[in-house]
């Protein structure tokens, strides 16, 4: 698993769910690059997403 994947993997198993902006300031990564990683998670069937756009939540299946 890629390093960015796995920092968003590992945060989201110690928190219930999270919205790519609270990702971006705490693991600083760009939120251009999560909504990119969150894609790739998603397609794995490892991240659900809740919500639309900006009350989006992510949490791992």
């Amino acid at each position: 698993m890629a390093r960015n994947n796995r920092k968003v993997y590992e945060y989201l198993s110690a928190n219930e769910t999270a919205a790519v902006t609270e990702m971006s300031e705490v693991l600083g990564i760009p939120s251009r690059t999560l909504r990119d990683v969150m894609r790739r998670l998603t397609e794995r069937e490892l991240v659900a997403s809740s919500g639309a756009n900006k009350n989006r939540r992510h949490s791992l299946r």
